[in-house]
């Protein structure tokens, strides 16, 4: 759970790189191949997401049912990388998705280790 949390985090800071693109008129990455998630749950479960925390959150494969869609065709429809600003919002969104579920994670895990009785040396 840990590793997924950390993943999240990762995906959510290119979301992050990628909303700063798109308000300097630059062409956001939104492909899969540059998602840290994928690159670790893709290439594990070829056809589908496998044990994905956003598969595992949505019940869906490929980030249906996040703003990840929405995002990536507001960003593939613009025909002029000066409309690209506009895509930010979407971007926002799905960068907005992301941390509150590493956030929510995060809490179920301390839960958990809280209920084991696990120690946790600073």
């Amino acid at each position: 759970m840990n590793e997924d949390i950390l993943l999240l985090l990762r995906s959510a800071e290119h979301w992050l790189d990628n909303y700063d693109r798109a308000e300097k008129c630059l062409l956001p990455n939104v492909s899969s191949s540059s998602c840290p998630l994928c690159q670790v749950h893709l290439l594990i479960y070829l056809g589908g997401c496998g044990d994905c925390p956003v598969r595992q959150d949505t019940g869906r494969d490929y980030c249906r049912g996040t703003p990840y869609y929405a995002a990536r065709n507001t960003v593939e429809s613009r025909t002029h990388e000066s409309r690209f600003p506009e895509a930010c919002q979407d971007i926002g969104k799905e960068y907005t998705y992301l941390v509150s579920l590493a956030l929510r994670l995060h809490d179920e895990y301390l839960e958990y280790a809280f209920r084991r009785g696990m120690v946790f040396l600073a």
